[in-house]
């Protein structure tokens, strides 16, 4: 059996605010494999970007287990998270958070230099994704000179 690639046991975040605290996850267990599509719904203010927020390594959970890719992402800190992050996964903003006076091309290899993979491999990568979503014509255009749509598969094929 395939062993999940993310592991939520039990995982709760609490919040405190000036009206006392506020439990945003309580008891949260999910598995996902690799490869596998998941959504997260649910109704405004029921931790949907709070769960999202710990998946993406920028929070760490209050209570529980969160290990990715067989590390425990809740003991690390902030700079350990962020190095998972960069190694294990990659995200696509709902605003594609492209540099507006940089190419797609530039925009593409970016995670790729935080990495430390040389600027051959990054530009070779960066092409073969642009071309996979359509956009490799596109290459030397900022993101005001492409559409909301190619702004989206410039980042979504974003090697991360």
């Amino acid at each position: 059996m395939e062993s999940a690639f993310i592991t939520l046991r039990r995982v709760e975040k609490d919040y405190d605010s000036g009206a006392g605290t506020v439990r945003a996850l309580r008891e949260v267990d999910l598995e996902i494999k690799q490869g596998e599509f998941v959504a997260i719904v649910g109704t405004s203010g029921s931790g949907k970007s709070t769960l999202m927020n710990i998946l993406g390594c920028l929070d760490r959970p209050t209570r529980g287990v969160y290990e990715l890719g067989g590390f425990d992402v809740g003991t690390r800190g902030s700079d350990a998270r962020a190095i998972l992050r960069n190694r294990l996964i990659g995200f696509i903003f709902q605003g594609f958070n492209l540099l507006p006076r940089t190419t797609a091309l530039e925009n593409v290899e970016l995670p790729l230099v935080y990495r430390g993979v040389s600027a051959r491999e990054r530009r070779k990568w960066a092409n073969e994704a642009l071309d996979t979503v359509g956009l490799g014509d596109r290459v030397h255009h900022t993101p005001n000179q492409l559409s909301g749509g190619q702004q989206l598969a410039s980042r979504s094929r974003a090697p991360s």
